[in-house]
């Protein structure tokens, strides 16, 4: 996994994880999560392969339907897209 999505994935972990934030995770919420990952990591890859600015990719990830649209982490979320956006552009084949 790239360092930006690594750093994606342990914010959602941390965010979702903790009491404070809501309920605990159980095996099926994190599996359901890993799934969302995946759903996100083709949305981005595609908006980097269309070449969307950054500035418009959270807006155009649609993450209504992953419920990550507005998350106590929503902030932290959209920082480490910009990173995650420059590692699927980098593979893209040149």
């Amino acid at each position: 996994m790239p360092s930006p999505i690594r750093h994606l994935v342990a914010i959602l972990m941390l965010a979702l994880a903790r009491a404070s934030h809501g309920k605990l995770l159980t095996e099926d919420s994190i599996r359901s999560d890993r799934q969302k990952l995946v759903t996100m990591n083709q949305r981005m890859a595609q908006l980097a392969r269309k070449g969307v600015p950054k500035s418009d990719v959270f807006e155009q990830l649609k993450l209504q339907d992953l419920g990550w649209d507005h998350t106590v982490s929503t902030v932290a979320f959209k920082g480490g897209l910009s990173g995650c956006y420059d590692e699927m552009k980098a593979q893209l084949p040149k």
